[in-house]
């Protein structure tokens, strides 16, 4: 090979290591700008969580009591309201009327409620049921004839 060529190879080769060499330090030095401030940034999230639960078990006790005495306050309200509610004569509300009993009669005269509901009765049964004697049966239809 000749030398001057030789030569030529060398400088090249010699630039690239050194500008590989120099970008790889500088690649380096901001890995390790950026790894020391996301560390600091990590202990500063650590100690304000620390301090966040420090300060959560210090008032989760005064606010769980808190609502143990609401729980019972709520409780006696609760009491207080269905003895009310069950005392409390039948006394006319201005926004509602009082509720009718549902065996009252209706303007039809017919009641809704009877016996046998909302239909005919249908009596497919002997009539002289609790007797001694030989029952002649009544047809299912209800004709006697």
């Amino acid at each position: 090979m000749d030398p001057t060529i030789k030569t030529v190879l060398d400088e090249v080769s010699k630039r690239f290591t050194d500008e590989l060499h120099r970008r790889f330090t500088d690649l380096d030095n901001k890995l390790d700008t950026h790894f020391s401030t996301t560390d600091a940034r990590v202990h500063a999230l650590e100690s304000s969580l620390e301090s966040a639960s420090s300060a959560f078990d210090s008032w989760k006790p005064q606010v769980d009591s808190a609502v143990e005495g609401l729980k019972l306050e709520v409780h006696k309200l609760n009491k207080h309201l269905d003895r009310a509610l069950l005392d409390r004569t039948a006394v006319e509300s201005a926004l509602l009327d009082p509720p009718l009993p549902a065996s009252a009669h209706p303007s039809a005269g017919v009641r809704a409620d009877g016996p046998d509901g909302h239909h005919s009765v249908h009596t497919h049964r002997d009539h002289e049921h609790g007797t001694v004697f030989t029952h002649s049966h009544v047809p299912v239809t209800g004709r006697t004839s």
